[in-house]
């Protein structure tokens, strides 16, 4: 399943923000609470972290101005599952 990461809201009168930095790469296989990007607003610069675990695909590059709510990238919780389970190839 493809899970939306969304800017989220971090006070009441803040609309919008800076995607400052990935701090995972674009097809990582990520951990829950594994901390996947810097947003920075006006009042308070923070690390958002993964919700769920599975494979990022990065949607809004580093150093654009996202919004509260918007959905900045999608973890694939079955990506993960689908390569545990697959057997190894031997060379």
């Amino acid at each position: 399943m493809r899970i939306e990461v969304i800017v989220p809201q971090v006070g009441e009168s803040i609309v919008e923000g800076l995607l400052a930095e990935w701090l995972q790469p674009d097809g990582a296989v990520v951990k829950r609470e594994d901390p996947l990007f810097v947003l920075e607003t006006d009042k308070v610069t923070l690390t958002v972290a993964a919700e769920h675990g599975g494979r990022l695909k990065i949607l809004v590059a580093a150093g654009s101005t996202v919004k509260v709510g918007q959905a900045v990238a999608e973890v694939d919780t079955e990506a993960v599952a689908a390569s545990a389970a697959a057997p190894e190839r031997e060379a």
